[in-house]
């Protein structure tokens, strides 16, 4: 089942039934829909998704994300307060009544009562629930600079796994030119004119990019043979910015992936996005349904080539040296104990790149490695990091 990670602030669709569904003790109020870009049903099991009780077949209905942990299922038009607020007071008073008492019911169950006191023009079903996770189909060409390699693999994994989405991302393609610049460049314009979305991932790197450059003139180009296609800019950085005409930029520096995915849908299916929606609320309305912010956690990463990594486990305190090779020169990078972290994979000749780990931890792993991931190297290097602290501890014992 998806949860409110998987659903967007301003989709909407026409409702085309309302109805229960039972699977074991759960029981589901859920609503099909046509017209919604990503999803045909959604889901109210009593959790972070609730859906209106009220809403019936026919209407027009969008979804709002009240909260980072909640949404809710009105009609169109009825998405502002004070209308949003008594249509969560519906939601939850059904619930009450239906939703989260089923479990209690076994016995009606059994006797092949009604098992709960719904609405009876509702129908139920026994069958077990649809996948309401999204569908999206839409293709898009993902932008970066080398720099930001671990960086686009993870809005790739996000993409991919969050959101469905066919993400066309040049290490990920079974075969690449690598013979010669206009292999790759003929490869890689084929590859924007493939997809329906250009997105970039704007850093400095990516200003400083020659590759980056072309692929936005490939993009704009086919814009304006195609005005349907979209051309979106996610600054990550804090960069004056001016974008190419019928182009679109998001400041992205405080948003998450899931708010970042969820304004860029905004834009394309040209519904309301949550920061229209929460500018529109009165004040002390917006206040309470703000996230506090943040300060941005996209740092900016580097990527080169690894000349050799040592690693001194003595003295009960990991430490690490790093060089490598960017741009023809030199470059070294150092670590120790478990706050910065590196892949102690890494060999001479592996690409290798840098990036943030959970906003917090420095952290540099192959890059090419695409079943290795930044988890993946941070569990191995602190348990390293361990393990080198109950050496150093027991030589202490050992020499008292």
């Amino acid at each position: 089942m998806g949860g409110i990670g998987n659903y967007f602030h301003g989709e909407r669709g026409e409702v085309d039934e309302v109805f229960y569904v039972a699977a074991g003790d759960m029981l589901y109020f859920d609503m099909s829909l046509r017209g919604d870009p990503h999803r045909r049903v959604a889901h109210d099991y009593g959790s972070d998704i609730g859906i209106d009780p009220s809403i019936r077949r026919g209407e027009r209905v969008t979804y709002v994300r009240l909260s980072e942990w909640a949404g809710l299922w009105v009609r169109e038009g009825e998405e502002h307060t004070p209308r949003v607020g008594e249509a969560l007071d519906r939601c939850r008073d059904h619930r009450a009544r239906t939703i989260l008492p089923y479990g209690r019911h076994r016995w009606k169950r059994w006797l092949g009562l009604r098992p709960v006191r719904g609405e009876r023009d509702i129908p139920f079903r026994k069958n077990g629930p649809t996948d309401d996770r999204p569908r999206t189909e839409l293709s898009l060409f993902l932008s970066y600079a080398r720099d930001d390699v671990l960086l686009a693999r993870d809005f790739r994994e996000f993409l991919t796994k969050e959101a469905a989405l066919d993400v066309w991302l040049d290490l990920y393609q079974p075969s690449q030119p690598v013979s010669t610049d206009e292999e790759v460049t003929a490869w890689l314009r084929q590859a924007v004119y493939g997809t329906r979305l250009f997105l970039l991932l704007l850093t400095r790197s990516a200003q400083e990019s020659k590759w980056v450059r072309s692929e936005v003139e490939w993009a704009t180009a086919k814009q304006r043979e195609q005005p349907d296609f979209q051309v979106l800019f996610l600054n990550l950085a804090d960069l004056d910015f001016t974008p190419p005409r019928s182009s679109w930029v998001l400041d992205c520096r405080t948003l998450s992936m899931g708010e970042i995915l969820e304004e860029t849908y905004a834009r394309i299916y040209g519904y309301t996005g949550r920061r229209q929606w929460l500018a529109a609320e009165p004040p002390e309305e917006r206040s309470r349904r703000t996230e506090p912010p943040t300060v941005s956690h996209w740092a900016a990463g580097e990527a080169g080539v690894a000349i050799d990594l040592s690693v001194d486990r003595r003295g009960g305190e990991l430490r690490w040296t790093l060089r490598y090779e960017k741009n023809g020169s030199e470059k070294i990078a150092r670590g120790r104990g478990d706050s910065e972290v590196v892949d102690l994979g890494i060999r001479r000749g592996d690409r290798i790149a840098s990036t943030v780990f959970q906003h917090r931890y420095p952290l540099w792993m192959r890059s090419q490695e695409l079943s290795l991931t930044t988890y993946d190297v941070y569990r191995v290097y602190t348990e390293a990091v361990r393990e080198a602290g109950k050496a150093a501890a027991s030589r202490r014992r050992s020499g008292m």
